[in-house]
């Protein structure tokens, strides 16, 4: 690899920052205070030693990019449906949930629907292999109304991340929503 400019060393230095502050936030990370960069414009030598730092620290920290998009995207899903509530990670306690006043409780205390919910999201994300096809039957099952709206899109992004597809049997007209190009319907007198 070539040295780095000094623009290139900052914003390469930026970016890693960010990465290991999200990491950290999902307790998949150590919370490491960066020392900053000096204001003036870097010596040639300074350049090279943080071109070196810059690529192993690369390297390093994309072991974990799977990982945290993965459970980016479990936080998102969940926290976009559950009420009052936001899922939570710590690499101790494994994941629980935090109410809006602070008081935090294991998955347990959820409702059916949202167990039910937390427990889907969290095996078509982590659980489901590359290239699989993963069929669903029936989804609406404990499903409240709203989410069965937002399922399809939720499984897009679940989809485009995990590189799966999915093939869903419902009755749900809230599930097949704006996808009904999508739709093969079954049945004797059924339309094309």
């Amino acid at each position: 690899m070539s040295t780095l400019n000094d623009e290139q060393v900052r914003a390469t230095f930026e970016q890693q920052a960010q990465l290991r502050e999200r990491l950290t936030s999902v307790s998949v990370g150590d919370s490491i205070d960066d020392l900053p960069l000096p204001e003036r414009t870097l010596e040639d030598w300074e350049r090279s030693v943080m071109t070196l730092y810059l690529q192993d620290s690369r390297e390093k920290l994309e072991t974990f990019t799977p990982l945290l998009m993965k459970l980016e995207l479990l936080k998102s899903i969940i926290d976009s449906k559950f009420l009052y509530k936001t899922l939570q990670y710590d690499g101790k306690r494994g994941f629980y949930m935090r109410s809006r006043t602070g008081e935090e409780f294991g998955p347990a205390a959820l409702s059916s629907g949202e167990q039910h919910e937390l427990v889907l999201t969290y095996d078509l994300i982590f659980n489901v292999k590359k290239d699989s096809i993963v069929l669903i039957d029936e989804p609406e099952i404990s499903l409240h109304v709203n989410w069965q709206k937002q399922f399809l899109e939720d499984l897009n992004k679940i989809a485009k991340l995990g590189g799966v597809q999915f093939i869903i049997a419902t009755h749900s007209p809230q599930i097949v929503g704006k996808y009904r190009n999508l739709m093969v319907a079954l049945g004797p007198d059924m339309e094309d």
